[in-house]
């Protein structure tokens, strides 16, 4: 035949020589290339605020055991017809706080509560040589006032400066004899500061330092005068909010 004696047609020639281009059979023999598969977009996670990013919480109660040191100065004793040496000193007490925070600005937040103070000491006769010297002696002090706070901090711990004014009662009795029957109240201010740390969400623990100052109190009928006094209170317990 004249196509196989003969040159290939020119068709045949022109196929051949594709075929033969390099990669041309992988080109048709490749199957389509596929994007990946992206996955699924997460929503951000967002966690929880920890208590020192917290604000100071809106409301704060502190129940503390307390030891106030009763004065022991000469003028108090001679109102009271005893020695300085048999005036009783420390005592044993408690103290009841409560506050609410409506202000607040960074760490530093406004306070407005009252406070709640009972306490009272005892001193008895010495003993020198067999001989018993001096009095039985008992006060108690009590005092109740409204006060404001300054305090620094945040929900997981904070300290404060606070202040309050209200009344107080300063009874006593020597060698069971109450000398004052009416316990006049005396107007009192008070100031002191302190701090708080919380380990769980609403219980920690706390302490405050204050002064408590009595106004000088007048004789009447019931009362002897007392002068200006002043009682120092250490006080520590639990913290709830």
């Amino acid at each position: 035949m004249a196509t196989l004696n003969g040159a290939l047609p020119w068709r045949l020639a022109l196929l051949i020589s594709f075929l033969c281009l390099p990669g041309s059979t992988r080109a048709w023999a490749q199957a389509p290339v596929q994007a990946p598969a992206q996955a699924p977009v997460q929503p951000p996670i967002q966690e929880s605020r920890t208590q020192q990013e917290e604000r100071v919480p809106y409301v704060g109660l502190d129940v503390y055991a307390s030891t106030p040191s009763f004065p022991k100065n000469a003028a108090l004793a001679d109102a009271l017809g005893l020695a300085t040496t048999n005036m009783p000193g420390r005592g044993v007490g408690f103290t009841v706080t409560g506050h609410v925070y409506p202000l607040s600005w960074r760490w530093l937040t406004l306070g407005v509560g009252g406070n709640v103070h009972m306490s009272r000491a005892h001193s008895g006769p010495t003993t020198v040589q067999g001989e018993k010297t001096g009095s039985d002696v008992n006060l108690r002090f009590t005092a109740y006032s409204a006060q404001m706070s300054v305090n620094f901090g945040h929900a997981g711990g904070w300290s404060h400066l606070s202040g309050g004014y209200g009344t107080s009662t300063f009874a006593y009795s020597v060698d069971g004899a109450r000398l004052d029957q009416t316990s006049p109240r005396r107007k009192t201010i008070n100031y002191g500061a302190g701090a708080r740390w919380y380990t769980r969400d609403h219980l920690g623990f706390g302490f405050d330092l204050r002064f408590y100052m009595l106004e000088p109190q007048g004789a009447t009928a019931t009362a002897k005068a007392l002068p200006r006094t002043t009682f120092v209170v250490f006080s520590a317990g639990v913290s709830f909010k």
